[in-house]
């Protein structure tokens, strides 16, 4: 029982891993963040068990060889018994017969000196030594039937020492084949998940998403398949946008080379443009900030990133990592209409003055987009009580261009990252975190953007109710000084036909969250979170133009229900 009520909180814990692990990763976001924590933490508690579990194996073959030479020498020792046996056999076979002849021998002595009338002292002597003669013989009987059983029993503990010795020879080529042929692991999650905003004034809307997960993993090859079914509706300033689309399927692939002290992953990500990127004006206006909601861009083309990584074990506790990626990226149409430089529609309102023809002053909505190059380097200290990880991650930027010429490239990016998970009782954890990115300033496609440091932290207590059920209470807080996405505005509300990016300067997110989970079976598991957030943004970089995009204050909830089953 204990054995399977283990189980049922390995099976919990894995699907956190799977899923977080699995899901596509964008730029660090409000709503991502506490995710990718959690999945930090997992991945240091997976680390932990492989090694853990790669032990016990070591372990389990160590004792199993020694079953087997004790088994060996068992068979050995009864084998040697029932030589011994038989020889003591033969030894007390002819003490027996020689034991006889001697009684009788003494007996006709015995017989013959009475019939010749010897005297009383030698018939006496006589009599002695038939006497001891029968002593002799009945302890020669008596030996003989010792020796019998002592035989019987050898000849009859050979088979078991001989079954003995198939048992812990089998014992070991079962575990070999375990080892050797492990079990795959299949899953398939989905469900749904439910954001809602609102800034009591004229922005409001939601955003629903299916998602739906695949994953594999089989002797360190890991295969995730992930898509999501959104529906967004988003009204702001008195303009609503909707859009009900698939997004991108993300692939990723990922073999790892695991050895004693050392591990070597390989992985090939894809992202295959099966979402709606090319969007009409309502799906254009559809898009709000990503620390809003989990999704803004329905799709971005065609994207490769091969990877790899290098762990290297330093004892039993401790670990270091690096590892280096490379993102590929393809064109693809942002929208169907023209994004427009911010630059060009103040010049517009204030002076009159339009575009050239030739559509320099303006940007179209295909876009070239530059490939990213990650690097990153991790110091990890796990063991079941606790998972202490550091991270420093540096991503660089390929200039991404217009058809039209013009261009940008952001600039490179630091993360500097500590996370903590600690037992604080025999079914309590405590998750705590301090996270921040740092970027430097860049000229990015409709106004130049303040970049800040971002700052995110919180906590999460986590509380084992039985082997089945676990609760958690979150706290999540992101703030930064600097410029911030906030979505996509429609030109026609400021008498240009083009769309712009949207920047506010400055943000402050606070989330608090409790969640649920509960492991139907030993094969299903359904998890409940529920989320209330207040976010306060600062000005936005449209109050150039229009004073009526003042600094806002959101309040909103999101509702997240995911079915998981063990394939």
């Amino acid at each position: 029982m204990k054995s399977s009520k283990k189980n049922i909180l390995i099976y919990i814990n894995t699907f956190f891993y799977y899923f977080f692990f699995l899901q596509p990763v964008y730029a660090d976001t409000a709503i991502d963040v506490p995710n990718q924590v959690y999945n930090t933490v997992e991945n240091a508690k997976n680390d932990y068990n492989i090694f853990e579990q790669k032990e016990q194996e070591q372990e389990y073959v160590k004792k199993a060889a020694e079953y087997i030479i004790m088994a060996e020498k068992e068979l050995e020792r009864a084998k040697q018994s029932n030589l011994d046996a038989r020889d003591r056999l033969v030894r007390d076979q002819k003490w027996l017969e020689e034991a006889v002849q001697d009684k009788q021998n003494a007996v006709n002595e015995f017989a013959r000196v009475k019939e010749i009338g010897a005297t009383n002292d030698v018939i006496e002597e006589k009599e002695k030594e038939v006497y001891k003669a029968d002593d002799n013989l009945q302890r020669a009987a008596k030996e003989m039937e010792l020796a019998k059983k002592d035989k019987n029993l050898a000849e009859e503990y050979i088979p078991i020492a001989q079954a003995n010795l198939e048992k812990a020879t089998k014992q070991r080529d079962d575990l070999f084949y375990k080892i050797n042929h492990p079990v795959a692991s299949t899953s398939f999650i989905t469900g749904f998940k439910y954001y809602n905003w609102d800034n009591g004034n004229e922005t409001h809307g939601f955003q629903f998403i299916q998602p739906m997960n695949y994953s594999y993993y089989l002797n360190g090859t890991y295969l995730g398949i992930y898509t999501n079914h959104v529906i967004t509706k988003n009204s702001i300033a008195g303009t609503s946008g909707t859009a009900n689309t698939m997004t991108d399927t993300k692939i990723y692939f990922k073999k790892s080379l695991i050895r004693k002290k050392y591990t070597t992953e390989y992985s090939v990500d894809l992202n295959l443009p099966t979402g709606e990127y090319s969007l009409n004006g309502k799906e254009a206006s559809s898009r709000v900030g990503d620390d809003l909601a989990e999704i803004d861009k329905y799709g971005e083309g065609f994207q490769v990133k091969p990877g790899i990584d290098f762990k290297r074990r330093l004892n039993r506790k401790e670990t270091v990592m690096a590892g280096t990626s490379y993102l590929m990226r393809t064109p693809y149409d942002e929208i169907s209409d023209k994004m427009l430089n911010l630059s060009v529609l103040k010049n517009y309102l204030t002076n009159n003055i339009l575009p050239d023809e030739d559509g320099i002053a303006t940007t179209t909505g295909k876009i070239h987009p530059g490939n990213e190059w990650n690097k990153f380097f991790r110091y990890q200290y796990a063991t079941g009580e606790r998972q202490f990880i550091a991270d420093i991650i540096n991503t660089t930027y390929g200039r991404s261009f217009y058809d039209n010429g013009i261009s940008y490239q952001s600039k490179s990016e630091w993360k500097f990252r500590l996370t903590n998970n600690q037992k604080i009782a025999r079914n309590q954890e405590l998750l705590t975190y301090f996270w921040t990115n740092v970027q430097g300033t860049d000229y990015y496609s409709t106004q130049v953007s303040k970049s800040e440091p971002v700052y995110f932290y919180g906590a999460k207590w986590e509380f084992i109710i039985n082997p089945r059920q676990k609760l958690r209470l979150s706290a999540d807080v992101m703030q930064t000084s600097g410029s911030r996405y906030s979505g996509l505005l429609d030109g026609y509300d400021f008498g240009y036909p083009d769309y712009i990016y949207n920047e506010v300067a400055g943000r402050r997110k606070y989330s608090l969250g409790i969640g649920y989970d509960i492991a139907i079976n030993k094969t299903s598991s359904l998890h409940i979170d529920l989320k209330k957030y207040y976010m306060k943004d600062g000005i936005s970089t449209i109050n150039q133009i229009d004073s009526d995009y003042s600094a806002q204050n959101y309040k909103g909830y999101g509702i997240f229900m995911l079915f998981d089953k063990q394939l």
